[in-house]
């Protein structure tokens, strides 16, 4: 059976997306095209491997998936078509999105062939134009427990919308709970107040996170503060301070006592100047001696100057001593080279050098000639000269080892008259001393007195930039810590009043239960267990009294989200514009787990009929001819040959 006319009823609702068309493009330039308007119940037919998938995956990949095309959609795809485009129906506006497979292009979405944006906005994009808002969720079931905020994405709520062959044993594959709770808020329609009073529940426990650190942070550096002040004024003398005032007051009188201490100073040694203490004691003083300080410096001189020839001596010897190796080196390569003349002299020639015939040795020859050219035999001359460069290299070393002695006699001679200049300056400083502490015998006590005391002032002033600074940090760690009270505050009086959303909530979830149980009851006894679905407000699925994960099998559960997608597709009547209803359901092969056929096939006549009546969309797919179907259907035949990657 086949809807009349040509589109979707123009009477029923238009909110949501509808998929129109989609058309892929060769790279040979040839157009395939796909019609999912001619009714509100579309099924994809033909045998395995014809496509029926691919093309579902095609309409996913167009819809923001961000993978490459050969892992979206599969190797064959790309390199056998050059793009695909979608057209979809959002509000009941139409809009083509193409994605292109040519390298280059993947990362980006095409919009209507006039515009194109990254495909990572398509969320934002998909959202603004069905007006639902773009939200985000705590990353966990709990929002006072949550440590980040993340953002609901388009891709999370399509899991749900299209339920692949992979899918029909749980919401999504592999999704966490938390985003099947954040999914199903969403399409209800509680997801804006629900996100939002939990944004103010993370904000708050944020704040409260926040405040419990900075007052950890504030004991810890108030104790270290109050320990670090309390130690440094005892050990200083210091009255213990608590504040700024305390400190400037202190500084104040410190800089007071300082000066008039520095007054008295000057007073001391302005008599001893002026000779007003009793008595002259550097004229009386045993032993003085007014050319000390002029021996003195004569002396000093007199051990730099030393300190230099020691220096200058100490080079030379180690140069003498380095000429000496290289002298000695030299003399060895020429014994070894005498020594080779005196080998090589006894080995006989046994082959003529111009005609290269053997020769004898013991051939006939004159006295005193060579037995080859028969020439007379001279006195080897290079020995001779080897010789006279060994005499020449003995005196050289000769004259460098009386050197070297005498650089080396310097050296220990300038040594010793080093050590005695160095005595007599150590005497002569003494004798200095003995004359200053005569003359300053009557003022020392009081100076060293004065000494000591500054000194400890000093010390005193010196500790009080540092009791300022962690006096700053306890204060800066007290206004973190009233900071962050306040923000905890205001996010407490931000939490809202939730009994009128929890009441929505509980009427929200239990259309949405009843429509699956709806749905169910044609099948008790046939697959379904005979419990009905109830939702617990935290959008908790329960099948009798227990979760539907703990009490349904295999064969159950497809009937189970069967009744889920069933459901989705009541929202909008159900609830109307106060929920975010997709209007649109798509089936990827939902004969599964050995479910009897008669089953699928009335529950794909029951969504069929619930698309028809409501203005939503059905798509399905199957391997069997769509003959058997009663709901008004559009059949589209796949082609009988492998097109796709059927991944």
């Amino acid at each position: 059976m086949t809807e009349s006319g040509s589109t979707i009823a123009a009477a029923r609702s238009v909110r949501g997306i509808r998929i129109v068309s989609l058309q892929l493009v060769q790279r040979t330039g040839e157009i395939e095209e796909y019609r999912f308007d001619q009714s509100s119940f579309t099924v994809l037919t033909g045998p395995r491997n014809s496509s029926k998938t691919s093309t579902l995956k095609l309409i996913d990949y167009c819809l923001g998936d961000r993978d490459g095309p050969y892992s979206a959609v599969g190797r064959s795809i790309a390199d056998k078509y050059q793009d695909v485009s979608l057209t979809i129906s959002l509000n009941g506006t139409h809009r083509t999105i193409r994605r292109s497979f040519v390298r280059g292009e993947y990362s980006k979405v095409f919009l209507d062939d006039e515009s194109d944006f990254p495909v990572e906005n398509f969320s934002d994009w998909i959202y603004s134009q069905l007006g639902w808002p773009s939200l985000q969720i705590p990353l966990g079931r709990n929002a006072d427990t949550a440590q980040q905020m993340v953002a609901l994405s388009f891709r999370t709520l399509l899991r749900h919308i299209y339920r692949k062959e992979s899918s029909w044993t749980e919401f999504a594959s592999k999704e966490y709970d938390y985003y099947r709770v954040a999914v199903v808020n969403y399409f209800l329609g509680l997801a804006p107040n629900k996100y939002e009073r939990d944004a103010r529940e993370f904000k708050l426990a944020q704040a409260e996170r926040d405040l419990a650190a900075a007052e950890a942070v504030h004991r810890d550096v108030t104790d270290s503060t109050n320990e670090m002040i309390r130690s440094v004024c005892t050990q200083l003398g210091l009255p213990i301070l608590v504040n700024e005032s305390g400190i400037l007051a202190a500084q104040t009188e410190l800089s007071d006592h300082l000066a008039e201490l520095h007054r008295r100073r000057n007073e001391i040694v302005g008599q001893q100047m002026s000779g007003e203490s009793e008595g002259d004691v550097a004229a009386t003083a045993a032993g003085y001696d007014p050319a000390l300080t002029q021996s003195y410096q004569d002396v000093s001189v007199a051990v730099q100057r030393a300190a230099e020839s020691i220096a200058s001596l100490r080079v030379l010897v180690q140069e003498h001593t380095q000429s000496l190796s290289l002298v000695e080196l030299d003399r060895g390569r020429l014994e070894r080279l005498s020594g080779a003349f005196e080998v090589f002299d006894e080995l006989p020639v046994r082959t003529c050098p111009a005609c290269e015939q053997k020769v004898d040795v013991k051939r006939e020859h004159p006295d005193g000639s060579c037995y080859l050219c028969f020439q007379p035999v001279v006195a080897d001359l290079r020995k001779r000269r080897v010789e006279l460069e060994q005499r020449a290299l003995d005196s050289e070393k000769r004259e460098v080892e009386e050197a070297l002695a005498r650089s080396r006699y310097d050296l220990e001679h300038a040594i010793e008259r080093e050590q005695a200049l160095k005595s007599r300056q150590a005497e002569l400083a003494g004798l200095i001393n003995d004359v200053r502490s005569a003359q300053l015998a009557p003022f020392v006590t009081a100076l060293e007195d004065i000494a000591s005391e500054s000194a400890k002032l000093i010390q005193q002033r010196a500790a009080l930039p540092a009791i300022s600074q962690a006096l700053a940090r306890q204060g800066t760690a007290e206004g973190v810590v009233i900071a962050a009270r306040k923000e905890a505050d205001r996010a407490q009086s931000a939490i809202l009043d939730d009994q009128a959303f929890r009441r929505i909530a509980g009427e929200r979830c239990s259309k949405l239960a009843d429509r699956m149980n709806e749905f169910l009851r044609n099948f008790q006894g046939r697959g379904w267990v005979g419990s009905s679905v109830t939702i617990s407000q935290d959008l908790t699925f329960f099948v009798g009294t227990r979760p539907w994960n703990e009490q349904l099998g295999a064969e159950a559960r497809v009937l189970f989200f069967l009744s889920y997608s069933y459901a989705l597709l009541a929202l909008e009547s159900d609830i109307g514009q106060d929920s975010f209803a997709p209007s649109l359901v798509i089936l990827d092969n939902p004969y599964q787990h050995d479910l009897a056929e008669t089953v699928v096939r009335e529950s794909l006549d029951l969504i069929g009929n619930l698309a028809y009546r409501t203005g939503g969309q059905l798509i399905t797919t199957q391997s069997r001819p769509a003959v058997d179907l009663r709901s008004p259907h559009h059949e589209i035949e796949m082609p009988d040959e492998y097109l796709f990657d059927e991944l």
